[in-house]
């Protein structure tokens, strides 16, 4: 779903394009929402063995970026206007990246 978000980037903010990236956002968010539930649940119960396995800082890393990308997305959009949508696309690759190592370390 963030690899769709991504491809609806350039819509304009009345089409319905724009709409069905953001449902897709939102949708997204919730998914998050219960990783990070998970996760903190896995911090509780290993306490600091939770740090020693690889695989955990790239889940909290996943979550951050996805957030962070959330963020800049909301606060300048993705049509540059200004110039600040660069940095929601850089955000947005960076997210693909850990989504991608995320799947990889799923299987």
């Amino acid at each position: 779903m963030i690899i769709t978000t991504a491809c609806l980037l350039n819509s304009e903010s009345d089409s319905v394009k724009y709409e069905a990236r953001w449902a897709i956002n939102y949708a997204n968010m919730v998914l998050v929402f219960g990783f990070l539930a998970i996760e903190v649940k896995q911090i509780v119960a290993q306490r600091m063995d939770y740090l020693k396995d690889a695989s955990n800082y790239n889940d909290l890393f996943f979550i951050f970026a996805f957030y962070a990308t959330m963020i800049f997305d909301w606060q300048f959009g993705a049509v540059d206007y200004e110039g600040t949508a660069e940095i929601t696309r850089i955000c947005y690759v960076i997210l693909t990246v850990s989504s991608f190592i995320k799947f990889l370390s799923l299987s």
